[in-house]
């Protein structure tokens, strides 16, 4: 995949990449910055394990009223996810850091004890 050639190129293995994309938990994207829009958690201002959880326990649909491609969530359409979150759900190398990630709560989960 697009992740693992990027973060292997740079020596990171599947589980690092996958932490290290957890930083999506803070903040959001600017339309003007990268040309996506959206915050990936509810809460962008909090360093927590939220960005997996819901990356595996919400349904995302692609919004066709963005371009480039991006998905949103189903329930609330406010979150969105580009096609690299998507790929922590979609290879089979990454999901399960990505679900291990998920597990836990804020601080004690996996992703905490295991960042690299």
């Amino acid at each position: 995949t697009h992740i693992r050639n990027i973060f292997g190129r740079m020596g990171f293995s599947d589980r690092e990449a996958v932490a290290l994309i957890g930083a999506h938990t803070l903040g959001r994207c600017y339309t003007s910055r990268s040309g996506y829009e959206g915050p990936w958690a509810f809460d962008e201002y909090g360093f927590d394990n939220s960005y997996f959880q819901l990356l595996v326990e919400e349904q995302w649909e692609t919004n066709m009223d963005r371009k480039p491609l991006q998905y949103q969530d189903t329930k609330t359409k406010t979150l969105m996810m580009l096609p690299s979150d998507m790929a922590l759900v979609e290879d089979n190398g990454l999901r399960p850091y990505t679900e291990i990630c998920a597990q836990g709560t804020r601080k004690k989960g996996f992703f905490f004890r295991h960042l690299p």
